[in-house]
């Protein structure tokens, strides 16, 4: 996992294929004035995302075969929870369509990390994470994820 501000994110370009792409991408969804959906690119697509944070305890972890996460706060905040994979035990089986599987915690305490507006986060298919959660008080939030096609997939 990568938490970087987005400002900072291509200097991790040799870690995430189709980065560059994906960068151009973004720009000219915000210069369009960040309209909600899906967008296509070569190795990946993005999806812009409004939604209110919910809490901590009442989500699952989530990994990926095929994508690595780029999640980038545009605006408010949210709170994002990592595990490893050692510290997961399946909830659902990997739904292949969908490139997701679910997870539940077998008892290891998580990283949380705080994620504001202006900052984005990377996770890897080996990567165990839960987005869009809160601590405290639900927060509202608009965010940008870029799906990156990974060369070699797990499944």
């Amino acid at each position: 996992m990568i938490l970087c501000k987005y400002s900072e994110l291509r200097r991790y370009a040799a870690v995430l294929p189709h980065l560059d792409v994906a960068l151009e991408c973004v720009a000219k969804v915000c210069a369009e004035g960040l309209k909600e959906g899906r967008r296509e690119f070569e190795g990946g697509y993005l999806s812009v995302q409004t939604g209110r944070t919910a809490p901590l305890a009442d989500g699952r972890y989530e990994t990926h075969h095929r994508y690595a996460d780029v999640q980038y706060m545009v605006r408010g905040e949210e709170e994002t929870a990592y595990l490893s994979m050692e510290d997961l035990a399946p909830a659902t089986e990997y739904d292949a369509e969908k490139d997701i599987q679910f997870f539940h915690s077998v008892g290891a305490q998580p990283t949380v990390a705080h994620v504001p507006a202006g900052m984005c986060y990377v996770v890897f298919p080996e990567d165990g994470h839960m987005p869009c959660r809160c601590v405290g008080e639900a927060k509202d939030y608009q965010k940008i994820v870029i799906k990156l096609r990974m060369d070699s997939p797990k499944a």
